[in-house]
């Protein structure tokens, strides 16, 4: 999800012709070496490793996955807003009736 995130939110920003924040273009090149691909592949070897070898782990395991996942996405989610946030519209009007 990330991935196509990141490509989508590429192309638009793409088309207003000014610099990304710093944190934004990190995240797309993130996405664009596959590290979210990475750490999903990863985090599934090593939770079936886990499950194999050692089963009492499984539910720490999961937690430990789980969290970093989180961790990621609320990283993502944060490098996609920054340049919303910078335009001044971070907390936008209410719609009127």
């Amino acid at each position: 999800m990330v991935n196509i995130a990141a490509r989508v939110f590429a192309r638009a920003y793409s088309d207003f012709g000014v610099d990304l924040p710093a944190l934004t273009l990190l995240m797309i090149d993130l996405s664009r070496a596959a590290v979210p691909w990475l750490w999903a592949t990863g985090a599934t070897a090593l939770l079936g490793y886990i499950l194999v070898k050692r089963p009492a782990w499984v539910p720490i395991a999961s937690v430990a996955v789980l969290a970093f996942t989180v961790l990621g996405l609320a990283f993502a989610l944060l490098a996609f807003v920054e340049p919303v946030a910078l335009c001044g519209d971070y907390w936008p009007e209410w719609p009127s009736r």
